[in-house]
């Protein structure tokens, strides 16, 4: 199991691979937005549910607005204002400083 090569002798590239999990994640997100929509009423009693739905979909926005002006290094999981302040606004200070 450990030990398996794959079939072309190549791995994956960082950016495939990333590109593979975003992609993995956009058809779950499309997924659980249909599960939401057929559960009709019980989404006012639930609204984590798309409040969840509506963080993968902020998740994968700031993911290419970091990779453009800040930078991906922070997990999935953080809390968003921390990836805001830490990995976003901290490059876009130093830019407008060296202009």
């Amino acid at each position: 199991m450990g030990n398996e090569t794959p079939k072309d002798g190549q791995w994956p590239s960082d950016a495939s691979e990333q590109g593979y999990i975003q992609g993995r994640r956009a058809a779950l997100i499309g997924m659980a937005r249909h599960f939401i929509h057929e559960l009709g009423d019980l989404q006012s009693s639930m609204p984590f549910l798309n409040w969840y739905a509506e963080r993968e979909e902020i998740v994968a926005c700031l993911r290419r607005i970091c990779e453009a002006h800040g930078d991906n290094d922070w997990p999935d999981e953080l809390r968003l204002v921390d990836v805001l302040e830490k990995h976003l606004e901290r490059h876009l200070q130093d830019k407008e400083g060296s202009t």
